[in-house]
């Protein structure tokens, strides 16, 4: 697990800090994602995450610093039964899915049902990843889960 920022930078450990939850498909690029934001680069190979990696990422806000504590967790079905308490105290959460894969797409409605049983009111993005890849299986007009849920899109 990541150290928190506040650990690392003491004048951090005032700066508000919210969890959020990224889960979606083995492989659709949570991890991926969220170290892209952190240094900025891309990994292209692909190493299963095991349970649960927590990562801070800080944004300055007009209001200050705030900080969020991404918890990206493992995408395999035989972890699953370890999800329910990464979701628990859940601020916000993302589901992540390949737009290059039908079936993650697919099983959107299932990782939000998990979402909601756990975290009944929380604000949820719904992502489509991996839209620089040509071969596109999930077309945008195709995806509409969003309209059916309280999912807000991006893609």
């Amino acid at each position: 697990m990541a150290t928190p920022a506040s650990a690392q930078d003491p004048n951090k450990a005032n700066a508000p800090t919210f969890k959020v939850v990224l889960v979606g498909d083995g492989g659709v690029g949570k991890t991926t994602f969220v170290k892209r934001h952190i240094s900025g680069e891309f990994e292209k190979r692909y190493l299963a995450t095991m349970g649960v990696e927590v990562h801070p990422l800080n944004f300055h806000t007009n209001f200050g610093e705030i900080i969020m504590n991404v918890w990206d967790t493992a995408g395999q079905e035989k972890l699953g039964g370890l999800r329910d308490g990464y979701y628990i105290q859940g601020n916000a959460a993302i589901i992540m899915f390949d737009v290059t894969s039908r079936m993650t797409y697919k099983n959107v409605p299932q990782w939000h049902r998990d979402l909601v049983r756990v975290c009944e009111n929380i604000p949820i993005v719904l992502c489509g990843n991996k839209v620089d890849i040509k071969d596109r299986k999930v077309k945008a007009k195709s995806i509409t889960f969003h309209r059916k849920s309280r999912c807000s899109t991006t893609s």
